[in-house]
């Protein structure tokens, strides 16, 4: 007997078997980031980690970490729109 799958479902179910998915949350969730904030705005980020649902952000400049600050929400918002999915729950910015 055969069984036929789509490929997409064999890769995430080796994926979650290797713990990949993390993984490969984390780099997607850096490339979309660095999309939705443009060319200055990632210019300026120093480092940008995510684990568990929180994006971690660490900027150049304390006032544009202010400016960012009151626009958390939105970003959260673009970021899970690009990735299709409820990936960011919250941002901490340091």
């Amino acid at each position: 007997m055969r069984y036929e799958r789509k490929l997409g479902d064999v890769l995430a179910k080796v994926y979650r078997t290797m713990e990949l998915d993390t993984l490969a949350d984390e780099m997607e969730v850096k490339r979309v980031y660095q999309g939705v904030v443009g060319d200055l705005i990632s210019k300026l980020t120093m480092e940008v980690k995510y684990s568990d649902g929180v994006l971690r952000v660490r900027y150049a400049s304390a006032a544009l970490r202010t400016e960012i600050s009151y626009k958390k929400t939105d970003l959260i918002n673009k970021i899970n729109e690009n990735l299709g999915r409820r990936v960011v729950t919250r941002i901490d910015l340091l």
